[in-house]
């Protein structure tokens, strides 16, 4: 046998005199990693200085990389949620419309009662972030009867939450509006909704850290003068912590880790305006095999969207977003009616699949000019081409 067990008390006793009678070589510790404090200074006083070895436990790796019974259980997991949160969402903006009355606190009370119908269902992963208007520019909110906020149809309302499943744990973050939003707020969103697209659509290969993700995320930010004061992304566990490493993708940080096939984490950009509003979205990604023409450096890896929940349409401007980008949008919103509709349809839930068909529906924008995209390619660039065969042919038959 390799495992001894010990009652916890005696675990530090029988450390401390293992390793002084019996091991004489090296002794590793944990150091500090990503959600992970280092190991406690009773341990770390049992040992020598000269025997002493700082390194990330690789228990930390072994848990980020999820087997093939996990990855099947998280996917389940986050289509079962994504189905509660698509009812609640539904029945939400109905309710609002309607003048009924609704705060943070009892949307959040009435979120956890459809995440209960689903199976599985064990509680939340975390206290739900149940923010409208200014209570969402406070990015880590959580409400109170203090400070709890009527939701209604004049600004923003940010929802962050998620449940914890036998075979999985979610956390998704949704931005609504039941009203007119501003110019301004349909800007700040579809920017926000572009640097989360950037990061889902990209191709990596097995050199990247997580680390190196950050500029993408907020590149369409960026390009406006805006910006966020919180990390892009974390591991998920699989009916664990809802933040687990190694993965973290903020610049806020030593050292990145390597991205790794079965890894989940989560692709959430924001942006907080002052005191007035908040926007964040997030979605949870699984990284996998990336199918490439060639593989100089590889192999290479892609990220698939596990969480199923479209985006609000009201605050999308689809003139600022790249060709690219409404592309990747549109598919998704495809996968999300035809994977979650189908279970809204089969359960008889019209409310709620009526609600879904309508938000997935493609969005198109005119292309009245060429855009580009934060890679420098031509969005429009199929539209100049096509324009200037025509100005060829023109020419040519002036010629003839």
């Amino acid at each position: 046998m390799c495992v001894t067990l010990h009652f916890y008390q005696e675990v530090l006793h029988n450390f401390g005199t293992y390793i002084r009678q019996k091991w004489k070589g090296k002794i590793l510790l944990p150091d500090e990693s990503t959600f992970i404090d280092s190991v406690s200074f009773s341990f770390y006083n049992q040992v020598p200085a000269s025997r002493l070895v700082f390194v990330e436990s690789p228990i930390v790796r072994m848990k980020g990389r999820k087997n093939e019974v996990e990855i099947a259980g998280m996917k389940a997991a986050n289509k079962r949620d994504s189905v509660a949160l698509c009812e609640f969402l539904a029945f939400m903006e109905e309710e609002i419309h309607a003048g009924k009355e609704w705060d943070e606190i009892s949307a959040a009370e009435k979120l956890k009662e459809f995440r209960a119908e689903q199976t599985l269902f064990r509680g939340i992963s975390f206290e739900t972030i149940s923010a409208f208007g200014s209570n969402g520019a406070v990015i880590h909110y959580a409400p109170s009867n203090a400070t709890k906020l009527p939701i209604d149809t004049s600004s923003t309302y940010l929802l962050d939450s998620g449940g914890q499943y036998l075979d999985g744990t979610t956390d998704v973050t949704r931005t609504m509006h039941y009203g007119q939003p501003t110019e301004f707020q349909k800007e700040a969103y579809t920017r926000v909704l572009m640097g989360a697209i950037d990061l889902a659509d990209l191709i990596v290969n097995n050199n990247t850290v997580d680390m190196q993700l950050s500029l993408t995320v907020r590149q369409p930010l960026f390009t406006a003068g805006l910006s966020y004061r919180h990390g892009s992304g974390h591991g998920i566990g699989s009916y664990l912590a809802v933040h687990e490493g190694p993965t973290l993708i903020s610049t806020s940080r030593r050292a990145g880790h390597l991205l790794e096939v079965g890894q989940f984490f989560s692709d959430e950009p924001g942006y907080y305006h002052g005191r007035d509003f908040g926007i964040r979205l997030e979605t949870i990604l699984l990284v996998t095999e990336a199918s490439t023409q060639y593989n100089f450096d590889g192999p290479y890896m892609k990220f698939e969207p596990v969480t199923l929940v479209p985006f609000e349409r009201s605050m999308i401007i689809p003139e600022l977003m790249s060709s690219r980008q409404l592309w990747w949008l549109n598919d998704y919103h495809k996968t999300v009616e035809q994977e979650v509709g189908a279970i809204l349809k089969s359960q008889d839930k019209q409310q709620a699949y009526h609600w879904l068909t309508k938000r997935t529906a493609p969005i198109r924008r005119a292309e009245v000019a060429p855009s580009v995209d934060f890679s420098g390619h031509s969005a429009g660039g199929s539209t100049i081409a096509s324009v200037c065969l025509i100005l060829l042919s023109f020419v040519a038959i002036r010629v003839l």
